[in-house]
């Protein structure tokens, strides 16, 4: 009987304590205000997103950390992030093979890596990250895609006809 009190009485705690962990989350994140749905809230205080960056690929430039700092110290506090490889010296989320064709079964280690950092950097200037999935932007960049079938050992292009 006593064993049976003292779990009720650990179950109380641990579940009280749980829900509090996830209020304490909740009113921590990025969501609608409370006071005034128009607007929105972050760490419980009303916000305005502002940011203005030199490229919406931010996580693929090499001055990422410089950048980060100059948004935040003029007040920015909000990025977005397409997740795409199709600049220049940008890489692409699949592991490539010596033959320079990708394979979608492996990732490719780099680009989350550069996609990790850009996330600690924000977080420790309390920028907001937008994320956008992009596959391509442009007809004429498919041609450079790892997804493209003829860039890749996974897909053939016989798949699609």
């Amino acid at each position: 009987m006593k064993n049976s009190i003292v779990l009720s009485l650990l179950f109380i705690l641990v579940a009280t304590n749980l829900q509090s962990l996830a209020d304490d989350f909740d009113a921590e994140r990025i969501q609608p205000g409370l006071e005034n749905p128009r607007y929105w809230q972050y760490h419980g205080e009303p916000i305005l997103l502002l940011g203005g960056t030199k490229d919406d690929n931010l996580f693929q430039i090499l001055d990422i950390e410089e950048h980060l700092d100059l948004l935040a110290s003029v007040g920015g506090n909000y990025i977005r992030c397409v997740m795409s490889g199709r600049d220049e010296g940008n890489v692409w989320p699949f592991a490539q093979n010596d033959d320079g064709k990708y394979d979608l079964t492996r990732f490719n280690e780099e680009y989350w890596r550069r996609f990790d950092r850009l996330l600690k950097l924000t977080h420790e200037r309390r920028i907001i990250v937008q994320i956008e999935v992009w596959i391509f932007d442009k007809y004429e960049m498919w041609a450079l895609n790892s997804r493209d079938p003829v860039n890749n050992i996974n897909y053939n292009s016989n798949m699609y006809v």
